[in-house]
């Protein structure tokens, strides 16, 4: 999975969360409430991965311009 697939992903969860978080406390059944909790849990998920993807992606760019000076004739 991609960067960007991950972020439609969080997105498509975030929008679902929103929905369900605009329903009043009072008025939620518990399935809502448990739906919920899932989506933050499935966001928070992704979100880490995500970030880690990113993290990974920036320490391959910073590592090839060192590769190519140690080639670079002196």
């Amino acid at each position: 999975m991609d960067d960007i697939q991950l972020c439609k992903d969080i997105m498509d969860l975030k929008q679902e969360l929103q929905n369900l978080v605009a329903i009043p406390e009072k008025e939620k059944t518990k399935l809502q409430k448990q739906r919920e909790d899932e989506l933050i849990q499935k966001i928070h998920k992704l979100v880490q991965k995500r970030d880690f993807l990113v993290d990974d992606a920036e320490v391959e760019r910073l590592r090839l311009p060192g590769r190519e000076e140690s080639r670079a004739p002196t």
